[in-house]
């Protein structure tokens, strides 16, 4: 293994249960009824691209022109503000400070750097990579197959820390990574 290409929220940062209860309120406040499970199930580990085209097909309608922008802005003020470290990730990058690592997440990589930053965890990823670097979002492995490859590191030699099941699934089945 010379590269650990860790997932983010979920993964590196405790921020799923809070994001998604957000998205679920305002969704909810649309018109569009959504538990916090609902939106764990059906938008958790997708860009926010794929989310809409999801999210309009269900309310019938194109979302409100600034709903977008207003959930971006008060999920990450939100978490930016309270986020903390999965439980255990501390521990484990200080077993592995060896081996390379880097963050592909869908999310932004200003939200990303953001959040490290609250956490004082920046010194422990050399790259991030985000969604919007590549064309097809996940679940395709794309965002894995583009940190490997920038980073010159044989995919074979690679770990995927993933915490979404089709992420890590569409990983498996396209036999370019191995995922955790």
């Amino acid at each position: 293994m010379r590269l650990i290409i860790f997932d983010f929220d979920g993964v590196v940062a405790d921020s799923e249960a809070l994001a998604n209860q957000i998205l679920a309120e305002g969704l909810s406040a649309i018109g569009l009824p959504t538990t916090t499970e609902e939106a764990l199930d059906f938008y958790m580990g997708r860009r926010w691209a794929d989310c809409v085209l999801h999210m309009e097909q269900r309310l019938g309608r194109a979302l409100p022109q600034d709903f977008l922008t207003s959930q971006i802005a008060t999920i990450h003020a939100r978490l930016v503000a309270e986020v903390q470290p999965v439980a255990g990730v501390l521990n484990f990058l200080q077993q592995h400070a060896g081996v390379a690592r880097c963050i592909a997440s869908s999310s932004s990589v200003d939200y990303i750097g953001k959040c490290l930053s609250r956490m004082a965890m920046t010194h422990w990823f050399e790259h991030l990579f985000s969604g919007q670097d590549v064309e097809r979002g996940k679940p395709h492995p794309d965002l894995f197959l583009k940190a490997a490859a920038v980073l010159g590191v044989p995919t074979a030699d690679c770990v995927v820390i993933e915490d979404s099941p089709m992420g890590a699934w569409r990983a498996r089945q396209q036999r370019c990574l191995r995922s955790v």
